[in-house]
């Protein structure tokens, strides 16, 4: 009997040195990216996910991104799909270059705000959004969140700490580097209200990039067509609404500056 306690303890221990040696590392990333007044990442992305013919569909997209803090965004995906977004502080403007199309939408005066707003009321995915906020720790854990530290594997040559980390909605882990800064080298997370699985490799971290305000201005071909980008369904609906009612949208055409 006193043996199981003892092993009970010890388990309990085990898992607690694991969470806060999981937090230590995560809260040093997060200081460091949040110390950064611009920043710079490319990464090279895979989603899995769950069509509504119960079929699982890959997107590969490669992504470069800008960030000046506080309230400036420039992002360019190429591969799968050829898209292309710019936040002034104001509105961001995405530009979907296979169709030739263009869409402006609202949103808050801040990276932080826009970040969520986007995700949340727009389903535009952004995997490494939470990085990019002000305090990527607040932004990844809450108060339902567990895991922790649960190992080390070699990504891209550096070795990196592997922490785990478990959510209703979302299962996510994430690659930390044992030495130099601490800048993750893999994020994978799993959406699991949404069936989609996405695996971020990154590269080419710069923290402290040349930036100008150009950067962020949208820039739009003459023969793009404006179009509604419309919110996700359960952001606008009651309640009450049926499943397959048809979403809302705030959004108007846009049209360039």
């Amino acid at each position: 009997m006193m043996l199981a306690v003892a092993m009970m303890v010890t388990g309990a221990c085990g898992t607690r040195d694991k969470r806060a040696r999981g937090e230590d590392l995560l809260k040093q990333t997060s200081f460091r990216i949040a110390s950064a007044q611009a920043l710079s990442v490319a990464t090279d992305e895979t989603s899995d996910r769950l069509a509504r013919d119960g079929k699982t569909r890959q997107v590969h997209v490669q992504r470069l991104v800008t960030v000046r803090r506080p309230d400036r965004l420039w992002f360019k995906t190429s591969g799968d799909r050829n898209t292309e977004g710019f936040y002034d502080g104001a509105q961001l403007t995405l530009l979907f270059h296979g169709e030739k199309v263009f869409g402006v939408i609202p949103t808050p005066a801040t990276l932080d705000e826009t970040i969520q707003t986007v995700s949340e009321r727009y389903d535009i995915p952004l995997p490494i959004g939470d990085l990019l906020t002000s305090d990527p720790q607040k932004s990844y854990l809450s108060s339902q969140t567990t895991g922790g530290w649960e190992g080390e594997d070699t990504i891209d040559g550096k070795r990196s700490a592997r922490l785990e980390w478990r959510h209703p909605n979302v299962d996510w882990t994430i690659w930390i580097p044992d030495s130099g800064e601490p800048l993750p080298t893999k994020l994978w997370v799993n959406y699991k209200s949404r069936n989609r699985k996405t695996t971020v490799l990154f590269k080419d971290w710069n923290l402290m990039p040349r930036v100008s305000d150009a950067m962020f201005q949208a820039r739009i071909p003459d023969d793009y067509e404006g179009v509604a980008v419309i919110q996700r369904a359960s952001a606008v609906l009651p309640p009450d609404a049926k499943p397959d009612a048809t979403p809302a949208s705030d959004v108007t055409p846009g049209s360039p500056k």
